[in-house]
């Protein structure tokens, strides 16, 4: 599930000198979505992100690194949050 406003960026361009080129990328990683992942609205997910199976990220997050399976993230940059 995806909501609206969602940006899942996979590449980024290169800076060299305070001018960007736009024919080379820096960062060009794919992000791997599993099943049962709920994705809520405005959520930034960057280059090389791995949000494994059962996870919900919150609005309004950045998604920097990767989400286990089974979790909750939060916040810029998001991070787990921890429901007992």
């Amino acid at each position: 599930m995806i909501s609206h406003n969602v940006a899942i960026i996979s590449a980024n361009h290169k800076v060299n000198n305070y001018l960007i080129s736009r024919n080379e990328h820096e960062n060009n990683n794919p992000i791997f979505i599993w099943e049962w992942t709920w994705i809520w609205y405005n959520v930034v997910i960057l280059p090389g992100v791995k949000i494994w199976k059962n996870v919900i990220i919150w609005a309004m997050s950045v998604v920097t690194k990767d989400i286990p399976d089974n979790k909750v993230a939060v916040w810029n940059p998001a991070k787990i949050l921890n429901i007992n």
